[in-house]
């Protein structure tokens, strides 16, 4: 048997992280840049708890483009970790107006990014028709081995 009785157990259960900083989230409205955040994986300060004294690596950007993808994502990731927030604190205003302001910040880069490179998904662009293969289709040709 693990533990002698179910009292070590339900200790060891309940107890989990109350000597960590686990537990400790006190509301205190510290929240970490988007870039921050998105390294670390977490927005808020008083949540974040590193791993074993390991830290993260910012990544080498090497065109503008690439920087303007990864503005993308530490935003949408904001976006993502203030929405988890607020399904657990529905009334804290704060992050509310921090994720309105995320979602408009949002909309204009990727508005940016898809007038520069072009649209970031399928269902993001504006299709009328599709030019990936012209037409005839290779087995329509006469001369085509396909036939």
């Amino acid at each position: 048997m693990l533990f002698e009785n179910d009292n070590n157990y339900l200790n060891l259960l309940f107890n989990v992280g109350q000597s960590d900083n686990y537990n400790s989230f006190n509301n205190t409205g510290a929240i970490a840049s988007d870039e921050e955040g998105f390294l670390r994986g977490n927005m808020f300060d008083d949540e974040y708890v590193p791993y074993k004294n390991l830290t993260y690596i910012k990544p080498k950007i090497k065109s503008e483009k690439e920087r303007d993808l990864f503005k993308i994502m530490e935003v949408y990731f904001a976006i993502n970790d203030y929405n988890l927030f607020l399904d657990v604190h529905p009334e804290n205003t704060n992050i509310l107006n921090k994720y309105r302001a995320c979602t408009e910040k949002y909309r204009k880069l990727t508005k940016e990014y898809e007038e520069k490179y072009g649209p970031l998904s399928i269902d993001e662009g504006n299709y009328k028709t599709f030019k990936w293969i012209e037409s005839p289709w290779p087995w329509e040709k006469e001369d085509s081995k396909y036939v």
